[in-house]
């Protein structure tokens, strides 16, 4: 029994290796795409801010090798576009998005309330909630894809 307290080769053991969904700091994320705001803006001139809050959703960058400007813009344009809706057009929005797509746009909330505290924000975090229940708060905070 002493001797194997005395022992530390169990020091040497890999726990990572051992571990299913390893985390790999080597993965390329740089090969997503960034918003592109001249999109946005055409999609925002043109009233079709549905279509823009879903392009944001679909290629924003989540990862840890993604630029700290990248990630600021892309949180600035998405605030954008939740403000550009009225409180009547944000329930219906978040009734058409899917389980991933609700989760992405919770992380950016938040993301955009360290940025820029808003009302609107508010409103879009509520009607996430109540259609989605606590499921998006508590997948973002366990995330390991930062944003």
């Amino acid at each position: 029994m002493t001797k194997n307290v005395e022992s530390t080769a169990y020091r040497k053991l890999d726990v990572d290796a051992l571990e299913e969904d390893k985390f790999d700091e080597g993965e390329d994320n740089c090969l997503q795409t960034v918003v592109d705001e001249k999109t946005i803006d055409s999609l925002l001139r043109g009233n079709r801010n549905g279509e823009a809050l879903l392009n944001v959703l679909q290629n924003t960058p989540v990862g840890t090798k993604i630029s700290q400007e990248d990630k600021d813009r892309t949180t600035l344009m998405l605030s954008k576009i939740l403000k550009t809706f009225r409180v009547n057009e944000i329930e219906g929005v978040v009734g058409k998005l899917c389980e991933k797509e609700a989760d992405l746009l919770t992380k950016l909330v938040y993301r955009a309330f360290e940025i820029e505290p808003e009302g609107p924000l508010l409103q879009w975090h509520s009607q996430i909630v109540s259609r989605f229940g606590k499921g998006p708060i508590v997948r973002v905070f366990t995330s390991r894809n930062s944003l």
